[in-house]
């Protein structure tokens, strides 16, 4: 769904009993993406569309009435706040990051910094026309 009805998606399925989890679709901002996805990710700009996954399978078929009939009254609906306080409990959802800490980023470029000025000082001095003569 296009990012403009995110939100009163969301506050729908709330509201009607039905935990999600919205994720990017990445596929379909690509498609009519001005900014690039990457650009879009690193400074947490809104996609364009969104995927929304119905967390518990038996509410699918309720989930899919809901969505189509905002006026839907759900049959089984669950506590949603309590189900995700038990899923963040769990660790569930949180964010998967393979970006090394910033102070790890810092000390692994100064290091290289430093072995290119070693070796550029020990190639100079290696064909320095005195080293060697005395």
């Amino acid at each position: 769904m296009p990012f403009e009805q995110l939100q009163p998606m969301r506050d729908r399925f709330r509201a009607g009993g039905i935990p999600i989890f919205v994720e990017v679709d990445h596929v379909r901002s690509n498609e009519t993406a001005i900014v690039p996805a990457a650009i879009v990710s690193r400074f947490n700009l809104p996609a364009h569309w969104y995927r929304i996954d119905v967390c518990l399978d038996e509410q699918f078929d309720e989930a899919t009435r809901l969505f189509q009939d905002p006026g839907y009254s759900v049959q089984s609906p669950v506590d949603v706040e309590a189900f995700e306080k038990q899923m963040e409990e769990l660790g569930a959802n949180r964010p998967v990051s393979l970006r090394p800490s910033d102070k790890t980023l810092n000390v692994v470029v100064g290091a290289a910094i430093v072995a290119i000025v070693l070796l550029g000082a020990l190639f100079l001095l290696a064909t320095s026309p005195s080293f060697g003569s005395h």
